[in-house]
């Protein structure tokens, strides 16, 4: 019996996704008295995708901090709000960066408004992006050269400090996805846009190898509706449904230029499990396609 069961076949294996996070919650809690790696020193190349992932760490509704940390194997973002139906985590392997110097893992608190800040400065004119401990501070040094038309480069310097103020992690490293869609991230963009602001919700509709955007007002009337084809395909005959602030939607269209195209992963309802969030999520690199940006929004219920 054991021989034929070894001797099967074996079930195939869903589409590969990006690797998730490499912080558990019991590693990402701001104290004190850590000690800090203050030889820690990262340059990177890509800072379009930096500022990008920023602008989708930033535009989560109610956050006021974000979790950055350095480790051996990379470096890792993490922001949600105590109360919210979102979490939004990036990871950047060290492979993306042009210099990486760290030996141990360093973890910093870091204030919205002060990311939000750095965003807009290396947005435009930066070639690359310094950043390394500041230890007068116990925060990071963003630092770099803005390039300007006439009158050469300046350097700058943006100094973040530490916030210490213990935040708990929602870790869902052991959650598996049964189904997988890729559809182009400018279409989900527009076709989110196209639903009017008006609308609180979108109901959001999967079926085969195209989606549905439906916008539903707080009185539940239906505003517009648009739908859009997918590059890949799910069972013909399996639908999903899914409600979603419309605000939280914007997490994943503010992001839209890390990747042509955004990966969508969810479980179909079960009523003998807990209510599963939706993962969206682009693929940073090509070389090394763990580096990723990645929105788990949870769907709207009437116990949300």
């Amino acid at each position: 019996m054991m021989d034929e069961e070894m001797e099967a076949e074996p079930e195939a294996e869903p589409e590969a996704e990006p690797e998730m996070t490499f912080i558990q919650p019991q590693q990402a809690m701001a104290q004190d008295n850590e000690e800090e790696d203050d030889q820690l020193y990262a340059k990177t190349m890509n800072v379009k995708d930096f500022g990008n992932v920023l602008t989708g760490c930033c535009s989560v509704p109610g956050v006021d901090f974000v979790i950055l940390t350095f480790d051996p194997q990379g470096m890792q973002l993490y922001a949600k709000p105590i109360e919210s139906p979102s979490i939004v985590t990036a990871f950047f392997n060290k492979d993306m960066f042009t210099e990486y110097r760290v030996t141990k893992q360093t973890r910093r608190i870091l204030d919205k408004t002060r990311l939000d800040s750095l965003k807009k400065k290396i947005s435009k004119e930066v070639e690359f992006l310094e950043i390394s401990s500041c230890t007068e501070y116990s925060g990071y040094t963003f630092s770099g050269y803005r390039i300007y038309k006439t009158g050469g480069k300046c350097k700058f310097t943006v100094n973040i400090a530490n916030i210490h103020n213990p935040i708990g992690v929602v870790d869902l490293s052991d959650v598996d996805w049964a189904w997988h869609l890729r559809t182009s991230s400018q279409k989900f963009k527009d076709n989110v846009d196209f639903i009017d602001d008006s609308n609180e919700f979108i109901r959001m509709t999967i079926r085969s190898k195209s989606m549905e955007f439906q916008g539903i007002r707080d009185t539940g009337q239906i505003g517009e509706t648009i739908d859009q084809e997918a590059e890949s395909k799910i069972e013909d005959k399996l639908k999903f449904e899914a409600l979603f602030y419309k605000k939280y939607l914007k997490i994943i269209t503010s992001t839209k230029d890390l990747n042509r195209s955004v990966n969508i992963s969810f479980n179909l309802d079960n009523p003998d499990t807990p209510a599963y969030p939706v993962h969206f999520s682009y693929e940073l690199d090509q070389a090394s396609p763990q580096s990723h940006f990645s929105a788990y929004l949870l769907p709207f219920t009437t116990d949300s």
